[in-house]
């Protein structure tokens, strides 16, 4: 398969000039994407002055089309796809950041997702759909070994002898007047049911789609638990799970529920090509972070956090509001704050501030933009003004490193707040609160 690597915000030519029929699918499936997610601007698109180069913003991930796949990698990883000019599909990519995009999507969707097996992934090449097939086959094989779910199962047929209760009005409208064909319908206590038709096609899809003997041999587990469960197609396995309730006996499956529709959906017929196979699986970098730095605050705070709330205008009377919303706000100690989560590359060095017009990121050492500044420092005006408080709240700004320490950088700013640069590991951390980097 020929893979064409690139990072978030990166422009990229593949080595070899790629079909136009494929160029034209992947597309169509970038195209499907931005509607189905309502987003301003397609996840990826060909550009350039031969139409040749594959330009990606913030969307990291997949897409397929036959045999040509483009990886979309976190922007952590720039430095080492630039270093390694890898675009050979057997080459893995040992050292990025994709193994802790696997943590950070369990920390910020699925809470308790996150465990202590993460090395398991650390001694092979790794590619994508490795990531999702040992994310989806630890947890799922956990709760099949406990117990697959089962539910009534409801069946209609014709029948020698009564069984359950007899269908009158088929009865009477097709076999009237015989007494040796009984049209019956009956529940059946099964296992074979629509929750578990998904996860065994979500598990056969990625089965044919990884190569980490780790991930092979969890999926591997799962399906064998499945064995008993009818084979169904994708389109299938959405329909039937559409509008599925859970109870207090299958409860425990949700998790993997949401994940195995997440992956079948990716590739349902919205998304696919009309002639290849091909699948599309993307993750926002800049909402997941957000997500991922709301449950680390929380973690360590102990406090409730405030998710992209109103907290005031920046007009008084306008036709049309413009409302300023932080990503976070938390009350603690008797005090409010206010935090913002940017997924910028700042630096694996502890940042400065900026006091000119210089970049955000220099040759030498990251700068904090006079820009980002002014957002954070308006935000705590605003909550000061609007909830009538004696202090201007202090903000904080949080931004990524691989490092393992990193001290945070403090500045007061002209309404006499505290501006707060946080950094935040993403990467070979234990849990949840252990990401937020201190002194």
């Amino acid at each position: 398969m020929e893979t064409l690597r690139l990072a978030e915000w990166q422009s990229k030519k593949p080595l070899t000039v790629w079909p136009a029929d494929v160029q034209l699918q992947i597309e169509e499936l970038a195209r499907s994407w931005k509607e189905t997610h309502n987003l301003n601007a397609m996840p990826l698109e060909w550009g350039g002055r031969d139409g040749q180069t594959l330009s990606a913003r913030q969307w990291v991930g997949v897409i397929e089309v036959g045999d040509y796949r483009v990886e979309i990698y976190p922007k952590l990883d720039q430095y080492l796809l630039d270093a390694k000019g890898v675009d050979d599909a057997n080459d893995g990519i040992l050292d990025s950041s994709l193994k802790a995009l696997l943590s950070m999507i369990a920390a910020a969707d699925y809470g308790d997702w996150v465990g202590n097996e993460r090395a398991a992934l650390e001694y092979e090449p790794l590619q994508f759909p490795d990531v999702w097939a040992y994310f989806l086959g630890r947890h799922l094989g956990h709760e099949l070994r406990r117990g697959l779910a089962h539910s009534y199962v409801a069946h209609e047929d014709d029948l020698r002898q009564i069984r359950g209760r007899l269908r009158v009005a088929h009865q009477v409208g097709r076999h009237f007047g015989r007494a040796d064909v009984l049209a019956c319908a009956w529940d059946e206590w099964s296992s074979d049911n629509a929750l578990n038709r998904l996860f065994k096609c979500a598990c056969g899809w990625l089965q044919e789609r990884v190569s980490h003997s780790r991930s092979r041999s969890l999926l591997s587990e799962c399906l064998w638990a499945l064995d008993e469960v009818q084979n169904t197609s994708p389109r299938e396995a959405l329909g039937a799970t559409e509008r599925f309730a859970f109870h207090r006996a299958n409860a425990r499956f949700s998790h993997s529920f949401d994940f195995a529709r997440r992956l079948l959906q990716s590739q349902s017929p919205d998304f696919g090509a009309r002639s290849h196979s091909s699948w599309v699986f993307l993750t926002d970098m800049n909402a997941l972070f957000e997500r991922f730095c709301a449950r680390a605050i929380e973690a360590k705070t102990g406090m409730p956090i405030r998710e992209g709330e109103t907290i005031g205008t920046l007009f008084v009377k306008p036709r049309k509001q413009i409302e300023q919303k932080p990503d976070f706000q938390w009350f603690a100690n008797d005090k409010w704050y206010l935090g913002d989560a940017k997924w910028k590359l700042l630096g694996q060095t502890p940042p400065s501030f900026s006091e000119d017009n210089s970049p955000s990121v220099g040759s030498s050492k990251a700068k904090v933009s006079p820009e980002d500044a002014r957002q954070l420092t308006l935000y705590s005006e605003l909550l000061k003004r609007n909830k009538n408080l004696d202090e201007a709240p202090d903000v904080t700004l949080f931004y990524p490193t691989l490092g393992t320490y990193a001290e945070p950088q403090t500045r007061q700013t002209w309404n006499g707040g505290n501006l707060i640069l946080q950094p935040v590991r993403v990467r070979d951390f234990r849990d949840i609160d252990d990401v937020l980097l201190s002194p």
